[in-house]
């Protein structure tokens, strides 16, 4: 219901100014094997904090697939974003299903996957929304590894994989 509720309010292009543009250009530099970093931006070090000199390669890494298909789309970019969307809220669902009442799980589902901010991040190609599904992707595998039965350990194999959705949050890439 919310991908369809978010395919609805999807726009043709992108506004201009953002991030956008260097995550797109790193995406197509992957595919052409060219320098990661060159994209044209020239970093200001008297200024860092309009925009690193290069990003995290797990949103370029998302979109080269999607652009080795249908090229600098921007729509076809911006579905990317929308399963992030749509993985958020599968993931918020695995990690209250068995702690609300259905009808608050529904509205807590209802508020994540449809405020306005939620609604607007979707027409915005950016790695927020990635973001907080590798978040709570981490929350969920952590929560299943302490599911243990009484005087049981936590299941080490889903911690790693816990800690390594962690990893990816702070590096940019994909587990």
């Amino acid at each position: 219901a919310v991908a369809v509720a978010q395919l609805f309010v999807l726009t043709p292009g992108h506004p201009w100014g953002g991030d956008f543009s260097q995550y797109i250009h790193h995406a197509v530099n992957l595919l052409h094997g060219e320098g990661y970093g060159d994209t044209g931006y020239l970093f200001n070090p008297a200024h860092p904090n309009v925009g690193p000199p290069h990003y995290p390669p797990g949103l370029p890494l998302m979109f080269a697939p999607v652009i080795a298909v249908w090229g600098v789309n921007f729509t076809v970019l911006k579905l990317v974003i929308l399963a992030s969307s749509v993985a958020v809220v599968a993931m918020v669902y695995l990690c209250f299903r068995r702690d609300l009442p259905l009808g608050y799980l529904v509205a807590l589902l209802a508020i994540v996957g449809l405020n306005q901010h939620a609604v607007a991040d979707v027409n915005s190609i950016g790695s927020d929304v990635p973001f907080m599904a590798l978040l709570y992707l981490a929350i969920f595998v952590i929560r299943t590894a302490y599911d243990t039965p009484e005087q049981q350990p936590p299941r080490q194999g889903l911690l790693l994989l816990a800690a390594a959705s962690a990893a990816s949050l702070l590096t940019g890439l994909p587990v």
